[in-house]
């Protein structure tokens, strides 16, 4: 997610909205707001987040993340 924000001119510090899907609430939810945290510390904020539970993601994918960004001012 870094890579290709940056790799648009943006950044982690402009991400809006982030939206995760887990197929096991109850083994990863607390892992994940772990990880979370940290993959933004150095933004400062947590970019709001929805965390939705599903049966099954594509390819076995225990999570996936998906964000809305917008671009760096001036782009």
């Amino acid at each position: 997610m870094k890579a290709i924000l940056e790799g648009a001119g943006s950044g982690l510090e402009h991400i809006v909205k982030v939206t995760v899907y887990l197929t096991n609430m109850a083994r990863d939810f607390g892992i994940f707001n772990e990880v979370y945290a940290e993959f933004f510390r150095d933004v400062g904020v947590l970019p709001a987040r929805t965390c939705i539970g599903v049966a099954a993601l594509p390819m076995g994918a225990f999570v996936e993340v998906e964000c809305v960004a917008e671009l760096a001012p001036g782009d």
